[in-house]
């Protein structure tokens, strides 16, 4: 469940008290209500940072304005940055000497005006490169005048020989409520013998937001026997902001047995932020599968600290009853800890980020311990025109040292 609330504000400027002879500094503008993030686990408030803006370049002076009144220039609304022109991304597979065993899969992904298009390949048994997957998406209405915005994203698979098997379409529309809620519709049609693109699932989300309080349902319905649609899954999330340092979600999860909806997980998030670090506290409750009851399932710690320097370090630790082969252990008394997640991004001066996350789980030939890390590091380079993207993947191997097992290098033509 990744969710992005975006909380616009909108800030007046204070002109200078008429009874003073000098002009007064304008007073700064008040901080944005917090913005509620996922970061791959830690639910974040943004928006409210105690950093230090970065130094911006200095304008060049601008003519003073004639006549007595010189208003200031309106600021111009920021709009969603453009998908890069061109992404190509090779990964390959790496032996216990760091030398590449095989050719893994290629993607490429090409904009050209208002359409994406993605071509994924592989190797086949005869060593060919043939198409995997390739998708389109595109732009159908962009929603003015009132309309829905309307975007539809076809994607074709293709069998071991490069031929094509079956295509899925997946149309999205978004539509704003008079009440001032957005409502997105996402169907999925898929090919079926005959080549007819048939419904096979619809969800819908409607997000609402009144004052601090913002709230989303997302249902997911499938055709019956008789080919109408009913509701399989529900979701429904609260989310609370308190002031500009504190807010809850609490999320309810319902589906659908021998047509009657009933409650499978529920989960309540709490965020507090002091200065630039946040800190998250999750509580988990799942349906088990012999009583039907809903207990305590899993409790999960993170924080996160942002840097002035735009540099994060991130920790996730999750407490829980299930053991290493993913089973809950009914010997356990107390919840333990099962997973550790820590994740560093540092950004240098000439613009290069890296990214290192370590992920370990809880070890299945020693219970009560944590087992050996997965390490990533990813390390982002601007180039001539764009960025060089490249992750590299470390398991420990069999001697105990840790050595890199894939390695995947994209570059991004902006």
């Amino acid at each position: 469940m990744r969710l992005l609330f975006l909380i616009a504000v909108s800030a007046c400027l204070l002109g200078a008290a008429p009874q003073e002879k000098e002009a007064a500094e304008p007073e700064a503008a008040p901080l944005p209500p917090p913005r509620i993030t996922r970061s791959n686990g830690v639910v974040t408030i943004r928006g409210t940072t105690s950093q230090a803006p970065r130094p911006q370049p200095k304008a060049e002076e601008a003519p003073a304005a004639e006549g007595p009144e010189a208003t200031a220039e309106e600021p111009r609304k920021s709009e969603p940055p453009k998908p890069p022109r061109r992404v190509s991304s090779a990964t390959a597979t790496l032996d216990a000497n760091g030398r590449q065993r095989q050719s893994g899969r290629q993607v490429v992904v090409e904009r050209q005006g208002g359409v994406v298009s993605t071509t994924d390949t592989i190797r086949n048994a005869n060593g060919r490169r043939v198409p995997y997957i390739s998708e389109q998406k595109r732009e159908v209405s962009s929603g003015a005048g009132g309309g829905p915005k309307v975007t539809e994203e076809r994607t074709q698979r293709y069998d071991t020989a490069g031929k094509p098997s079956q295509q899925e379409l997946v149309r999205t529309e978004e539509r704003k409520l008079p009440g001032g809620g957005v409502e997105r519709t996402q169907v999925l049609y898929r090919e079926n013998l005959n080549g007819r693109m048939e419904a096979v699932q619809r969800s819908v989300e409607v997000v609402e937001e009144r004052g601090a309080v913002t709230t989303t349902v997302k249902r997911v319905e499938t055709p019956s026997l008789s080919g109408r649609f009913e509701t399989v899954l529900r979701e429904e999330s609260t989310e609370r902001r308190e002031g500009e340092n504190k807010a809850t979600i609490e999320t309810v999860k319902s589906a659908s047995f021998g047509g009657r909806m009933q409650v499978v997980a529920r989960e309540e998030s709490t965020m507090t932020k002091t200065g630039a670090v946040a800190t998250t506290e999750t509580q988990l409750y799942e349906r088990q599968p012999g009583s039907g009851e809903i207990e305590f399932s899993s409790r999960s710690v993170g924080t996160l600290e942002e840097r002035p320097d735009g540099s994060t370090v991130e920790k996730v630790e999750t407490y829980g009853f299930r053991t290493a082969g993913g089973a809950r252990n009914v010997n356990a008394t107390r919840p333990e800890l099962q997973e550790v997640v820590e994740r560093r991004k540092t950004v240098q001066p000439d613009g290069t980020v890296r990214e290192r996350e370590s992920v370990r789980g809880a070890s299945a030939s020693a219970p009560g311990r944590m087992g050996a890390p997965t390490v990533t590091e990813t390390v982002i380079q601007p180039i001539a025109g764009g960025e060089q993207v490249r992750t590299d993947v470390y398991e420990q191997g069999v001697n105990g040292r840790m050595r890199a097992t894939q390695s995947t290098v994209q570059q991004i033509a902006k």
